[in-house]
């Protein structure tokens, strides 16, 4: 069986060693007479190399490793916030299809509704049913919006909006938070819940499988926002 070892691993096992090379050298085996000829001065070579091997890796945490924990510290102190208010905006996708088909709102949670309850919620929802609580628009300009629209623009609209937030601090993100991101923003339902604001349809249903799917994305990277970059904050 091969044994894979990442880069990490590799040039911790080589300062392991230096540091073994330097114990034995100037230490445990400093008043041993040299079994064969050169041996002292072969020892010193390994010995002097290993020294600088382990100065240079104390520099490197020093001057990159600690500072790049710091500035990432800094960063995610942002990208924590604006998280939030990506994650907020693209739950409308479980908030107004509960709103409009006149579910119970303690009945499921965003985290929690299944895809059967999801479904079966956007069976009763009209995507062109105008909402007696919310409208569209900056104030004092506001209109009537319906369902469809409001979805629309919290899930791909708004979505997209704080994702170019985020994505301006790029060179400090995590591959794995911008893989969450992307997810979000290259499902189905992203790509044409834009038109979701012309729906023609009495109900949601069509669209119910892509909007779940999203659903789920949105789940996980909350998850990761509360909890990998809550931990790189703390």
């Amino acid at each position: 069986m091969k044994i894979k070892l990442t880069q990490s691993q590799i040039l911790i096992s080589i300062l392991v060693v230096s540091v073994i090379i330097v114990i034995c050298n100037e230490i445990l085996f400093y008043d041993v007479p040299e079994k064969f000829p050169y041996g002292d001065v072969v020892g010193q070579v390994f010995s002097y190399l290993s020294l600088s091997y382990i100065a240079s890796c104390i520099f490197y945490y020093v001057v990159v490793v600690v500072k790049e924990k710091r500035d990432k510290k800094n960063v995610y102190l942002s990208v924590h916030k604006l998280l939030e208010k990506l994650i907020a905006e693209a739950y409308s996708i479980y908030r107004f299809p509960i709103e409009a088909s006149k579910t119970d709102k303690l009945k499921f949670t965003a985290q929690t509704i299944t895809k059967e309850e999801y479904v079966d919620v956007c069976s009763k929802a009209n995507p062109r049913e105008i909402s007696a609580n919310h409208k569209l628009g900056m104030y004092p300009n506001l209109q009537d919006s319906t369902y469809g629209q409001l979805i629309k623009h919290g899930s791909v609209d708004r979505v997209t909006f704080w994702t170019e937030k985020i994505f301006v601090y790029m060179p400090f993100l995590d591959s794995e938070l911008v893989k969450l991101i992307d997810d979000l923003t290259n499902n189905q339902h992203h790509h044409f819940g834009k038109f979701l604001a012309l729906i023609a349809e009495p109900n949601f249903s069509k669209s119910a499988n892509n909007m779940y799917d999203f659903l789920e994305k949105v789940r996980a990277l909350e998850k990761y926002n509360n909890t990998v970059v809550k931990k790189v904050i703390s």
